[in-house]
């Protein structure tokens, strides 16, 4: 049959999403046309990347930090083939070569130490603009400070839509939106052709997760997709199987699996197969960004 993998990620990796977000950073500040006056040369150019390399999410964080590496070595090394900006040539374009260097600090998952750590970096750390990899809250309180010290900050990793409603000028983001999530969720959807008409939906209890669920909901009525069945276990649970049986119990044609953390991610579609359930999963969020395809729950497909 022409059916989901047992659970496909809908977006990018976090690898490939901190690439991204590294390569706007630096555009910002060099700027990316020849026509652009050079400025002084430098030898090297910091970019800070603030993110999570323990506690629940340090997967989607060990991620993060190694796609702002790879963009260091785009920039760095001489990739004419590559269909990346600053791919071709040494350096930095307009800053004669200048190399780039990533500066990483691990804020835990909290907040309030995202944000020391992001201006101890800037004040001491010679940090010249700043990617965050981070929950949208913690990302929010980064932006806000950072805008008062006028060093550009950009957003390469949640989803939530608020952050470019907070009316900042030196924030930016190359991660999609919930909506852009849901999109491409029903756009997998649409490919199986007719035969999914029936869709449930399984989250973890934060607030990632319950925005995003609030924008499949509206995306699933405007494409005329059914709602049989949808449900949420804790945040952190470790067994989530009785809520899981909820949405199965429902029949949907495929599970919409939405989770903020790794570990949430993984008990869900855990909770989903138990019982020998094979219904297709799209799994959405943060926590998806992070998991471990092959050992964690199993066969896991690349979205």
């Amino acid at each position: 049959t022409n059916a989901p993998p047992h659970a496909a990620p809908a977006g990018g990796s976090a690898i490939s999403v901190a690439v991204m977000a590294v390569i706007t950073a630096v555009l910002g500040l060099v700027g990316c046309t020849e026509d652009r006056p050079s400025r002084p040369a430098l030898d090297e150019v910091r970019v800070g990347l603030v993110t999570s390399l323990s506690g629940p999410t340090a997967a989607v964080g060990e991620d993060a930090e190694r796609g702002a590496r790879l963009a260091a070595e785009v920039v760095n090394s001489d990739l004419a083939a590559l269909a990346l900006p600053l791919g071709p040539g040494q350096g930095l374009p307009n800053l004669g070569g200048a190399k780039l260097s990533i500066v990483t600090a691990d804020a835990g998952g909290v907040a309030e130490q995202a944000v020391t750590k992001a201006v101890s970096m800037i004040e001491a750390g010679g940090v010249s603009s700043l990617v965050a990899a981070e929950s949208a809250e913690t990302t929010a309180s980064v932006a806000q400070r950072t805008e008062r010290l006028h060093v550009p900050s950009v957003d390469g990793h949640s989803s939530a839509g608020f952050l470019t409603n907070l009316g900042l000028d030196f924030f930016f983001r190359t991660a999609p939106t919930h909506r852009d999530l849901g999109i491409g969720a029903l756009s997998l959807l649409r490919s199986q052709g007719t035969a999914v008409k029936r869709v449930a939906i399984i989250s973890s209890a934060d607030p990632a997760a319950t925005t995003l669920v609030t924008a499949l909901r509206e995306l699933c009525a405007e494409a005329g997709y059914q709602v049989v069945g949808a449900a949420e276990y804790a945040a952190g649970s470790t067994d989530a199987t009785s809520v899981a049986r909820t949405v199965r119990d429902a029949q949907p044609d495929v599970m919409l699996a939405v989770a903020g953390t790794t570990s949430d991610a993984a008990e869900g579609v855990r909770a989903i197969r138990t019982g020998g359930s094979s219904v297709p999963i799209i799994g959405m969020g943060p926590g998806f960004l992070g998991i471990d395809r092959g050992t964690t729950v199993g066969a896991v497909g690349d979205g």
